[in-house]
């Protein structure tokens, strides 16, 4: 008996000092202004988001590699929010993410699309981690599967039926996206984050590569207006825009393939 008492008090300090350690690593990363936003946004709504096509999602302590508290409500990406609408529509059996970081998207898309089985893929140990957590917070961890490396033998291997992809990898989308996997995706759907400031014209690159397969339709990231976002009332002025900012390094763009033939 005592040493199970002693085992749970253990785990239970650990549990703490990770989740403190999360948060002065989310205060160190980004800031005082984002960090008192999400203070503020979580004491009153608690840590779930407000609205967006996730809306009502709970969320964990933290993200990795994107902004955490517009997320929250409900603003990250806004741009996509009609195209995850058209995808939910469409109803895919099987959404593939790659470089899923936290789990926004692996997770959000799990619970819009409840029959689906979503393949969560990056290369970053606490990535893995954070999204695991994350599909537990929402009690879908049966219907995610977390994996390392996304690559084109994987692809091959994933893209015998029709599937969704959702891609973000920081410029890998121009080796993942080659010539050879014309063939392989004639039939699939795929949303790519393009990042032509690593991997200059990447984006014309692809069109230029799925033109005959796919349509296109390119989104562009547009600037956010606060006064926009009631959720943030009770941040203070000065901390609203940090609360919105997705820290880009530049304007940049999505690419929405659709498949012509199916």
């Amino acid at each position: 008996m005592l040493k199970q008492f002693l085992k749970k008090k253990l785990l239970s300090s650990l549990s703490c000092s990770n989740s403190s350690k999360r948060k002065r690593n989310f205060r160190l990363l980004n800031g005082g202004s984002d960090f008192r936003a999400k203070q503020v946004n979580v004491a009153r709504y608690g840590k779930k988001i407000i609205a967006g096509p996730f809306q009502g999602m709970i969320y964990g302590d933290n993200s990795t590699g994107s902004s955490y508290v517009d997320k929250l409500v409900g603003s990250y990406e806004e741009e996509l929010h009609p195209t995850i609408e058209k995808i939910v529509a469409k109803n895919p059996s099987v959404v593939i993410d790659v470089g899923c970081a936290e789990g926004y998207y692996a997770v959000g898309l799990a619970k819009r699309l409840p029959s689906a089985q979503v393949y969560a893929f990056d290369i970053d140990a606490d990535a893995r981690e954070y999204c695991l957590e994350l599909a537990k917070l929402n009690g879908i961890e049966n219907q995610n599967q977390i994996r390392g490396l996304f690559n084109t033998q994987v692809l091959e291997q994933m893209t015998a039926q029709p599937v969704f992809i959702f891609c973000d990898c920081e410029g890998f989308e121009a080796e993942l996206f080659d010539s050879a996997s014309v063939a392989m995706l004639k039939r699939c759907d795929f949303l790519i984050e393009f990042h032509d400031f690593i991997v200059p014209d990447i984006s014309q690159t692809l069109q230029q590569r799925f033109a005959d397969t796919h349509s296109i339709q390119i989104i562009d990231t547009q600037p956010r207006d606060v006064t926009r976002y009631g959720y943030l009332e009770d941040v203070p002025i000065a901390n609203r825009e940090a609360a919105l900012s997705e820290n880009r390094p530049c304007p940049m763009q999505w690419g929405y393939f659709q498949a012509s033939n199916r």
